[in-house]
């Protein structure tokens, strides 16, 4: 679980207030209003709301990291190279089979879900539904591949939601660590569970995104920026640790989800760019096949299908020349 040093700062969107009357006022700008959880508090809080919820204690703990970006941003879905890192901040399941055939009953103990915070379901008949979070765990079942006995489970997360720091899938990834300990089938290959955490999001939280989120959640390490080719979601660990080096993360407090976002929109233009090139990936572009194709009629622009090479940000990196790249 233990990650990197890493600070989180959360702003407030809402209005200081005045010093004199005591007002709101927009003139005094945000304000540091609270700080991540700690992860002995997320399983704390996991273990006593299964015992009061269940009336026993769990016997299986599965849990899995965020992750913040630094550099390769909508390349993931591009077979492009990506260099995230996973985060101190983590999901965290505890559960135990509860000796029904296909009866779950999960609970998130999640502050700021606005849906209900239980629900049963049938792990032989999953559909997407209601509520939404349940989708991610529902998803990553479906795509299991085996028989999924009942279970009791709760949920609890230190990761912001919204946040853009890849909640959704160290739901997912904590979700399949879950069940191999809850079936005895274990995953070998990073990239294999990975993948099925993706397929989840496709089809049960219908959002079409890359590898990046899941396969950093599965494979980051402490002290490492891990560099993903994800054409064939083979993994470099690349160390990113040095003598006062931190990790600064703002949280803004400004909510989004993917899916309803411009994420999806993004992908398309990157596609209908692959087209006009009559290329089938990025990984075929060249400088020479990108002239000329600067303006379109989609009004995808160049924007969208340049960016920094990634791997030369990795090398330095590796070389421990911070500041050269981000300095």
């Amino acid at each position: 679980r233990e990650s990197f040093r890493c600070t989180v700062t959360s702003v407030s969107q809402e209005p200081a207030l005045c010093r004199n009357c005591h007002r709101r006022t927009k003139d005094q700008g945000p304000k540091m209003v609270s700080k991540v959880i700690s992860f002995d508090e997320v399983v704390k809080t996991s273990i006593e709301t299964f015992r009061d919820t269940f009336g026993c204690d769990p016997d299986i703990a599965a849990c899995a990291p965020g992750r913040v970006n630094l550099i390769g941003e909508h390349v993931d879905y591009n077979d492009g190279f990506v260099l995230p890192m996973a985060l101190p901040m983590v999901t965290v399941i505890v559960g135990k089979k509860n000796y029904t055939p296909s009866t779950c009953e999960v609970v998130t103990c999640v502050e700021g879900i606005r849906e209900q915070k239980k629900a049963q379901f049938d792990s032989s008949s999953l559909a997407r539904g209601s509520p939404k979070w349940l989708n991610y765990v529902k998803g990553v079942m479906f795509h299991f591949g085996q028989s999924i006995p009942g279970f009791n489970a709760v949920i609890h997360t230190n990761v912001p939601i919204g946040g853009g720091l890849s909640s959704s899938a160290a739901l997912e990834v904590a979700t399949l660590t879950f069940l191999e300990l809850l079936t005895a089938r274990k995953f070998e290959k990073p990239g294999d569970k990975a993948l099925i955490c993706q397929k989840a999001e496709h089809t049960f939280a219908n959002m079409p995104c890359g590898i990046m989120d899941q396969l950093i959640s599965v494979a980051g390490q402490k002290d490492r920026a891990l560099l993903i080719d994800c054409r064939n979601l083979t993994v470099q660990q690349i160390p990113f640790e040095a003598e006062g080096l931190a990790v600064l993360i703002c949280n803004s407090n400004v909510k989004h989800e993917l899916s309803s976002s411009e994420y999806p929109l993004r992908r398309k233009q990157c596609q209908q760019a692959l087209q006009l090139m009559g290329l089938k990936s990025y990984r075929e572009a060249t400088e020479r096949s990108l002239d000329g194709r600067s303006s379109t009629p989609t009004g995808i622009g160049s924007r969208t299908h340049t960016h920094i090479n990634t791997l030369q940000v990795g090398a330095k990196i590796g070389g421990g020349m911070y500041l050269r790249i981000f300095g």
